[in-house]
């Protein structure tokens, strides 16, 4: 089982603050370069390509390819068709990225879509590598993890809540020869919303099973979310609620597996 890895990375001109974008995706890439089993490549896709330090940069795994096929969204008030814009231009990356490791990989089992501010635990790879006999491996058991108050809740419907919780086999993907507009579409990323990855996978008859560990952190309020908004008051509530279920304690342990 060999795992390809793609980051899609958000616009500088529709970040709200283009550094702390980078130092999001410099944590995420963290974890990827410190994975137990180097059964894997990562390609970062974005408009503009940040800077880092050269220890991961020199990481013969990782690549960093220019998006040039379509300008980034522009910025509207309609925060509805935003989220549109910004999931097209987070897709059509994804696409140029599995096509990118498509033709430079031979040894591609799976693909893993991560979004550029979520955390993988350091044995990730090593954990997925026993589920390499299915097609569709889900990941609904993870942290969330608010970084501005500094506590983690523990999570086992984490693919409502993130799009970094499905890895596909290479032989569910029919790839278009290039990037158009919404060729995206063609691949199961960009076709089926992530909310309903595991339903529609499971009705198509696809080998389809859910990892056991929590191998996968969802950071929330980290300034970058794309999904962010503000919150109503019933909806904080809520929230406040759920956290006080679900929080567990942030050991040594957890901040070291996920390098927080």
């Amino acid at each position: 089982m060999y795992i390809g890895i793609v980051i899609p990375l958000k616009s500088k001109s529709v970040s709200q603050d283009w550094d702390t974008t980078c130092k999001n995706l410099f944590d995420t890439l963290n974890t990827v370069i410190a994975q137990s089993n180097d059964s894997y490549e990562v390609v970062v896709v974005g408009h503009e390509k940040p800077i880092f330090s050269s220890e991961v940069i020199n990481c013969s795994r990782f690549s960093f390819i220019h998006f040039d096929e379509f300008p980034p969204p522009k910025k509207i008030k309609v925060a509805e068709e935003m989220q549109l814009k910004y999931e097209s231009d987070r897709c059509s990356k994804i696409l140029k990225g599995i096509l990118h490791l498509s033709e430079t990989s031979s040894q591609l089992t799976h693909f893993f879509a991560l979004d550029a501010d979520d955390l993988l635990h350091s044995d990730f790879i090593k954990t997925i590598q026993c589920y390499a006999n299915f097609d569709c491996i889900m990941l609904d058991n993870g942290y969330l993890y608010y970084k501005n108050k500094n506590m983690i809740c523990i999570e086992h419907k984490f693919s409502s809540f993130c799009g970094s919780s499905a890895l596909l086999s290479k032989k569910l993907f029919k790839l278009p020869k290039t990037i158009a507009k919404n060729s995206y579409k063609e691949i199961p990323y960009g076709e089926i919303p992530h909310t309903m990855m595991r339903q529609r996978m499971v009705y198509m008859g696809i080998n389809t099973t859910a990892v056991e560990e929590h191998v996968i952190m969802y950071v929330r309020d980290n300034g970058e979310n794309i999904s962010s908004s503000k919150l109503g008051a019933l909806k904080l509530i809520r929230r406040y609620i759920k956290i006080l279920k679900t929080i567990v304690i942030f050991t040594k342990k957890i901040k070291s597996d996920f390098r927080i």
